[in-house]
């Protein structure tokens, strides 16, 4: 999308939000007379002009509120949706992303499976395998048994999900360059691997040697 034609556009979208502001703060209230449909609609409708992102609006870390704006871990993608918050403004209740950050989770989260019945999946059970290149890539190797029961782009989807929560979706984007699921790690793998509650400690220290040797 060329610069020119998007700035007014984002500059539009930031004058409807200020303008919006009280009514989508109703999205968390618990009131049968707000219509959350209609709400959700509109910022869809907002968010899908610019492209194929992704939104979530919730109870922010250091401010009531947040509002991600995933690029639904496209790189190009991610671009725009750092010049869009780039130019957020500054409001007292709110925080704002441009990619999902990671979390502070308990490593357990749901997902539907083939027959569109919604599944615990408890990630802290995986093992994982972090590979460095010497371009700056990464890529990891997981060993989830407990999502076999999944198709091929179910279990894809799980591990993008949990590996987003972990290293935040713009580490993600940038840096894991190939992501395998498999059933058991290679002999020469199989000690150098770890629990997977290990590698966000893992990826930092990896990106703080990078930042050294610049």
């Amino acid at each position: 999308m060329n610069q020119t034609n998007v700035d007014p556009k984002i500059d539009s979208f930031w004058k409807w939000f200020v303008q919006m502001e009280d009514r989508i703060a109703t999205f968390f209230a618990d009131d049968d007379e707000v219509d959350k449909d209609d709400l959700i609609e509109a910022i869809n409708n907002r968010v899908l002009d610019f492209g194929l992102f992704a939104w979530e609006i919730g109870p922010g870390r250091n401010k009531r509120f947040h509002l991600i704006l995933s690029p639904n871990g496209d790189a190009k993608r991610m671009a725009l949706s750092q010049s869009i918050i780039a130019q957020a403004p500054s409001l007292r209740d709110w925080e704002f992303y441009y990619a999902k950050p990671a979390k502070k989770w308990d490593y357990i989260f749901s997902i539907y499976d083939d027959f569109m019945m919604e599944r615990s999946i408890e990630a802290f059970r995986w093992e994982y395998v972090l590979l460095e290149y010497p371009d700056d890539s990464l890529e990891i190797k997981i060993v989830a048994s407990n999502i076999q029961f999944l198709d091929g782009e179910a279990q894809k989807a799980a591990v993008d999900l949990a590996l987003t929560n972990i290293v935040g979706e713009e580490c993600k984007v940038n840096y894991l360059n190939k992501i395998s699921i498999v059933e058991e790690f290679e002999d020469e793998f199989s000690n150098i691997s770890a629990p997977i509650r290990d590698l966000r400690e893992h990826f930092d220290e990896i990106l703080a040697e990078w930042a050294d040797q610049e």
